[in-house]
């Protein structure tokens, strides 16, 4: 009898001993269309320790049978998962409805659902920013923002201008105010002054924001927004979210795309008179109203020790369209992520090629 209850304990034991055994387990998280979840949570309950999951929803967690795992995401309900005898774990998450989750970013990185939010707001992910392989931060959000008129107002490297809901003060500047991860950005423009060139156009602070770099921009409009950060945002406010490093491997990323410009309309110009007026020529005058271009030689430009070039007097067919080129912008761009649970990392390069039409 002895010996029989000594067997039953060493077998109760050794089941202890292999219930609790930690095992490593593999899996992926995918939601209720079979789409991967990108860098899910995944935490085991009892000891809180966790892993994040890759950009294909794929994870590796050392676990004991009988632990529950703790499933959260990004735009997926959480859940909670029993950890069985087998070593691989597919999983499944549901959607939540996007538009009882959109959030709005506020003051400070903070964030606000936002159908609470007291005013006028638009979001732009990375995506639409960069669909067009645009040089500027806003240059791909022109037409997409209701109520704003956005326009460079020059060559390349010139400011962007933003005015949100028309112009609401005379006689000074009507720009929102912009804010990079919750620090205010001087957006004044640029000034050559060492030419004493006055008025020259060399960019705003927005130039200096590499399109590649931002995860999404919000619109806050109107006076509302002021209450954020006071009278600097009375016209309004740019939040711009710029991206971050994230917990998994190492993840190399490039954009690049090429546009090209060109003068889309020229004004007219009669050529059916040459130089003077009142159909008489007069090598002083730079009128065009002298006599008639018939075609035939005539003496024109500057007396040279008392001689004169010849030439057709005929007209020059689209002088001012010959004059311009077709502009062209390259733009490169290469970023580095990656990291752990503790420490993360994002950085990036880009390169940008910008020739006008003059």
């Amino acid at each position: 009898m002895r010996k029989s209850l000594t067997l039953l304990a060493v077998l109760v034991l050794s089941s202890v001993l292999v219930f609790a055994q930690t095992k490593v387990l593999t899996g992926r998280i995918t939601d209720d269309k079979g789409q991967p979840v990108p860098f899910a949570t995944i935490k085991v309950k009892s000891t809180k320790s966790g892993v994040s999951a890759d950009g294909d929803g794929n994870f590796t967690i050392k676990a004991k049978t009988g632990d529950l795992l703790e499933i959260s995401g990004t735009g997926v309900s959480a859940k909670e998962v029993t950890v069985g005898e087998s070593l691989r774990l597919n999983i499944t998450l549901e959607r939540r409805n996007a538009a009882m989750t959109e959030v709005v970013v506020t003051a400070l990185g903070q964030t606000q659902s936002k159908a609470r939010v007291g005013y006028s707001t638009q979001t732009f992910s990375s995506a639409v920013i960069n669909r067009n392989a645009s040089v500027g931060a806003l240059d791909g959000l022109q037409g997409k923002i209701a109520g704003a008129d956005i326009s460079t107002t020059g060559g390349p490297g010139a400011s962007t201008k933003v005015v949100l809901r028309s112009f609401g003060l005379i006689g000074t500047s009507n720009q929102p105010l912009y804010v990079i991860d919750g620090v205010p950005l001087s957006d004044g423009q640029f000034q050559h002054t060492s030419t004493g060139i006055d008025g020259a156009d060399y960019g705003n602070g927005m130039n200096n924001i590499n399109p590649n770099d931002i995860e999404s921009i919000t619109i806050l409009k109107g006076t509302a927004a002021s209450s954020l950060y006071g009278g600097l945002a009375k016209n309004g406010a740019i939040m711009i979210t710029t991206k971050k490093g994230r917990a998994g491997k190492l993840r190399v990323e490039y954009s690049g795309g090429a546009n090209w410009s060109t003068v889309g309309k020229l004004p007219e110009y009669q050529d059916q008179f040459g130089q003077g007026w009142g159909g008489v020529f007069v090598l002083s005058e730079n009128g065009s109203w002298g006599p008639r271009m018939d075609g035939q030689n005539r003496k024109w430009g500057s007396i040279v020790d008392g001689d004169q070039l010849s030439k057709p007097f005929s007209p020059i067919k689209d002088p001012l369209r010959k004059f311009y080129t077709t502009g062209s912008e390259v733009t490169n761009s290469v970023s580095l992520s990656g990291g752990n649970d503790i420490t993360r990392f994002y950085a990036s390069y880009s390169n940008v090629t910008s020739d006008g039409v003059v």
